[in-house]
């Protein structure tokens, strides 16, 4: 190994936020599916926001993955000084993967926006790591309102 390369992480540090989206029913679905894999490589933390929490089913997330919702938000400090749990997740993690992005949420997004857990986090983000965001349906990313509103973000 060169000297001037710094050591891969035992595992990476993968955040996984989902939108308030129908088709966040399959969230669950390919995390513990793919928990075997996953869970090989990146030690796993989701976020979900208060309508996505609908089509979760938390019984079946898998032990080692922890769920985050907006209440976590603002139970986790009491006082000036304290963490803040969108900060303290964006120092945790070494990529974010958001998907599926909703057209609401990258709304929400692009006007700055923070009213819950998943968008304050993507606003305290650090964009020198690595960001990956999936759309919440194939007919989405072929949209012209989609493609406007994606170029106030990127």
């Amino acid at each position: 190994m060169c000297g001037h390369m710094e050591a891969l992480p035992e595992k990476l540090t993968l955040l996984c936020p989902s939108p308030s989206s129908p088709p966040v029913m399959a969230y669950s679905e390919p995390v513990t599916a793919g928990k075997r894999a996953i869970t090989k490589w990146a030690e796993v933390r989701a976020v979900v926001t208060r309508a996505a929490l609908h089509f979760i089913d938390r019984v079946s997330l898998p032990k080692d993955i922890i769920l985050y919702t907006d209440e976590d938000e603002w139970s986790t400090w009491t006082k000036i000084g304290d963490n803040v749990l969108h900060i303290e997740l964006r120092r945790w993690a070494d990529i974010m993967v958001i998907a599926p992005l909703s057209a609401n949420t990258l709304g929400k997004i692009a006007g700055g926006l923070c009213d819950n857990l998943l968008t304050c986090i993507v606003r305290a983000w650090d964009y020198s790591k690595a960001t990956l965001c999936g759309t919440s349906h194939e007919h989405l990313h072929v949209e012209q309102s989609f493609h406007r509103t994606a170029s106030y973000v990127s």
